[in-house]
């Protein structure tokens, strides 16, 4: 990796009728294979180990890109952890962002009011 990327795709370094996909979690991986079989879509698979960890490498058509891309978040998106692990502290982040919500847009009305009972 040469650059700072922050999605698992990239043209591919030699060929650029296809796109590169790139997965650490096996689960992933498999899951992704079998929506492209499942599309009918053509890919070739790699795999290799970078630093210890094993990486699974997709080669898809670039003519096949926005539905492979579509499959690429569905695979990400099935495995992915939650960004708040835990439900009460997720429920109190959402409390208290809508209880400041609620705040400013009191604050607009009563600046917006101000005026009039001048």
């Amino acid at each position: 990796m040469d650059t700072f990327n922050l999605t698992n795709w990239r043209p591919h370094p030699q060929d650029s009728k296809y796109l590169v996909y790139h997965f650490a979690e096996v689960k992933q991986a498999d899951y992704f294979e079998q929506l492209l079989v499942g599309k009918k879509i053509y890919y070739k698979r790699f795999h290799e180990q970078e630093n210890d960890q094993d990486i699974h490498y997709f080669a898809v058509l670039r003519r096949e890109e926005m539905e492979a891309r579509k499959l690429n978040y569905l695979a990400i998106g099935r495995y992915r952890e939650k960004f708040i692990p835990n439900a009460g502290f997720r429920w109190l982040v959402l409390i208290v962002s809508l209880g400041i919500l609620g705040l400013a847009i009191a604050g607009w009305i009563m600046s917006e009011l101000a005026p009039l009972n001048e």
